[in-house]
């Protein structure tokens, strides 16, 4: 158990619904921001809501999106539910936590963690409750990723020196070095079948995206550019990767196929687009962006349509991951 955590699952507290004449609801978020400080922030997420609504009415995203937020004052996970606009706190804790992600079967989430300087691997059940530390160690272990059977846990790590790719199974045992590059290895992305993981890696000067045989060890490059290639994330069906590329000057996302072919650009935004997830159903993604100024949640259609701001409140919103 992870000492001084009190483990919550707490609906923003209250919140009103108004109906607009063609039935949308618009849903306001509170919560109390510091018993000892007593002040309240209110957090509109009426633009999102309303948004989302009239789109699950018109084929659009219903399912729910988790992400990390400094709302309360430090790093927690939060879900939203796209359909109603209702925002649930996961994780209350004394400590930072960071870049929740969902086990496959929807029971358990894994996320990044931090006990004094260090950041460790920790799990909660899917309701915030029973944490536990999975990785304990001096290095800094962040950016957990399930496989796609659920057995395992993908990871960075420095403990070798430099950051690398690491897997262990579930429960924290049989900790295996993926790669060996010497380099900066980041932000692991299992693919669909379980045989590869894609990541981003600075062994060529810059960041530039990989794929891993976790067989063979084998690795194939995928993008091949001056700026920066990252935060790779694997279509349900294996055929694409989305990722976030600078090569235009700022942060957009990108979609190329699986072997690096056809590489083109989905958005196009004044800001920084990052870390794009596919959603289970592989027809959007959700992203971080700060376009208006401040990082908030987005989705947009995988043809580059429709992008739809979910979160908009005065914190930081980064790290969006699909619930199953």
């Amino acid at each position: 158990m992870l000492a001084g955590c009190t483990p919550v699952v707490r609906v923003q507290a209250a919140r009103r619904a108004l109906v607009s004449e063609e039935g949308v609801v618009m849903s306001h978020v509170a919560r109390m921001l510091g018993a000892a400080v007593g002040i309240a922030i209110v957090v509109s997420i009426a633009q999102a809501t309303s948004g989302a609504l009239a789109d699950a009415r018109n084929g659009r995203p219903t399912g729910r999106i988790g992400f990390t937020s400094d709302l309360d004052g430090d790093w927690e996970i939060y879900v939203v539910d796209l359909a109603t606009g209702v925002v649930t706190q996961l994780t209350d804790n004394m400590i930072p936590d960071l870049h929740a992600s969902w086990s496959p079967d929807g029971t358990k989430v894994v996320m990044e963690s931090k006990f004094g300087a260090n950041w460790d691997i920790t799990m909660v059940n899917a309701d915030g409750s029973h944490p536990v530390r999975l990785t304990d160690s001096p290095a800094w272990d962040y950016h957990p990723c399930w496989s796609p059977d659920g057995k395992q846990i993908a990871f960075q790590s420095d403990r070798d020196g430099t950051p690398e790719i690491y897997t262990m199974d579930a429960d924290g045992s049989n900790v295996r070095r993926i790669t060996h590059n010497g380099a900066s290895d980041f932000h692991p992305a299992w693919s669909p079948d379980g045989r590869k993981i894609a990541f981003q890696t600075s062994k060529d000067g810059n960041f530039e995206i990989y794929t891993v045989d976790l067989d063979s060890g084998e690795e194939v490059n995928l993008t091949n550019c001056p700026a920066y290639d990252g935060w790779a994330d694997w279509s349900p069906d294996g055929s694409q990767i989305a990722f976030e590329s600078g090569r235009d000057g700022n942060g957009e996302i990108w979609i190329m196929d699986a072997d690096g072919s056809n590489q083109h650009r989905l958005t196009s935004n004044p800001g920084t687009n990052s870390h794009p997830i596919w959603s289970p159903d592989g027809q959007y993604l959700a992203y971080q962006g700060d376009q208006y100024g401040n990082w908030e949640i987005f989705v947009i259609d995988v043809d580059g349509e429709n992008e739809t701001r979910i979160t908009n409140d005065p914190a930081c919103d980064w790290w969006p991951s699909w619930l199953p």
